[in-house]
């Protein structure tokens, strides 16, 4: 048999094995989410990549008017993860500028499946999300 015939049918055979496992070990997800109807107009790019044992998320949000224009005493956005079926689980505060009217936030979980919510809130020390909710997106 040709060699070249023998190593094309190698690669085949070694892309058709390992290509299910290279799927299955994840990847990155990437969503483009609009904001809600209190935040019309706000665009985001969330990702999320396996990383290890975590996922590793990013978040990048424009057109995003201050927190007090959404809720009276708001002072920052809070970013919360709800994992299927537990508790919601604060993540950290949008690293926001006024002026350019933008949010970055990155971050780890060990969840895989979620739902993330970024809420107006009065205080960074919020206990719970808000119902000022500007994003929310499902991870699955």
């Amino acid at each position: 048999m040709n060699k070249a015939v023998i190593l094309s049918s190698s690669l085949l055979l070694t892309v058709l094995v390992f290509a299910p496992a290279l799927v299955g070990c994840g990847g990155t997800r990437s969503y483009v989410v609009t904001g809600s109807d209190r935040t019309v107009g706000t665009d985001a790019e969330l990702e999320v990549k396996k990383d290890g044992a975590n996922f590793a998320i990013t978040l990048d949000v424009e057109n995003l008017p201050p927190p007090g224009r959404v809720s009276d005493g708001a002072e920052v956005y809070s970013v919360w993860l709800r994992p299927e079926g537990q508790a919601t689980l604060l993540l950290g505060q949008l690293n926001y500028d006024e002026d350019d009217r933008e949010g970055h936030l990155e971050t780890t979980t060990p969840h895989e499946s979620f739902e993330i919510l970024v809420t107006a809130e009065q205080t960074a020390q919020a206990a719970s999300p808000s119902e000022m909710v500007v994003i929310r997106q499902r991870v699955d």
